[in-house]
């Protein structure tokens, strides 16, 4: 009869403690997607914005005047259109895309590669416009 009583009490006490648990880790992982997509759209923002100012940069102090950014590129990133001294990125979060749009005062045009990772980008005047390339 002893034994029945502790083996009861063990589960009540493993079946309290999983109640608690269950909504804990659902909480965490949906304030950790959250923050996962928030990262990703910080590094996109910061990506263009690194682009634009680095062309302009290049731009205003003459030809051959060139920069290389390292950066890196987050996993959401969907595309990227640099042209007409725009540069747009499209990141993917939550399945949503959102456009992260900046313009520049000189003509940017050019192309880059959207595979996660760190890379090279090479930021070049060419008389009445910029090339950008990674």
């Amino acid at each position: 009869m002893r034994k029945g009583q502790v083996a009861m009490e063990y589960v009540m006490i493993v079946g309290f403690a999983t109640l608690i648990a269950i909504p804990l880790f659902l909480i965490f992982n949906f304030y950790t997607l959250e923050t996962r997509d928030e990262v990703i759209l910080s590094q996109a923002d910061s990506i263009a914005t690194k682009i634009v100012d680095s062309a302009e940069s290049v731009y205003y102090i003459g030809e051959p005047s060139k920069i290389t950014l390292k950066i890196y590129m987050p996993v959401g990133v969907e595309n990227i259109t640099i042209q007409d001294g725009y540069v747009v990125l499209r990141a993917s979060t939550k399945g949503l895309s959102t456009d992260i749009v900046k313009s520049s005062d000189v003509n940017i045009t050019g192309t880059l590669n959207i595979v996660p990772g760190m890379k090279n980008i090479n930021i070049e005047a060419r008389g009445d416009y910029v090339w950008v390339e990674g």
